[in-house]
């Protein structure tokens, strides 16, 4: 006996789990896209390297969970936000705290090292 479908018996999960599974195969290239959309319409993001990397890192760890999910059928309830994407969220949320505090002159001894000065 075959189950009958609203859908004409078109297996949507399927078809679902195989467009994932070959935008998954594509990953770097549909990031790489939207970071570059991003650096176009945020302006503040354009000239600081380390902002943009960790934006490049969390739009990559976005796409591919929930691609994945997608794959694999996983409830949005039971989907995570990758490390690198909370990370992101932190630290443009302190640096738009930090622009909205007036900024005193700081001495040499002051300076946070460039590594970590991503506002």
């Amino acid at each position: 006996m075959t189950n009958s479908r609203l859908d004409g018996d078109v297996d949507v999960s399927r078809y679902v789990a195989q467009t994932a599974s070959r935008l998954n195969e594509r990953l770097a290239d549909v990031s790489s896209d939207i970071r570059r959309a991003f650096e176009e319409d945020i302006p503040e993001l354009r000239g600081n390297a380390g902002v943009v990397e960790l934006l490049g890192a969390s739009v990559e760890g976005n796409v591919h969970t929930i691609l994945r999910a997608l794959r694999d059928d996983i409830a949005v309830q039971r989907v995570e936000a990758p490390a690198a994407a909370l990370e992101y969220a932190r630290r443009t949320t302190r640096c738009a705290g930090q622009r909205a505090r007036p900024r005193l002159p700081a001495g040499p001894a002051h300076r946070p090292s460039p590594e970590k000065e991503l506002c």
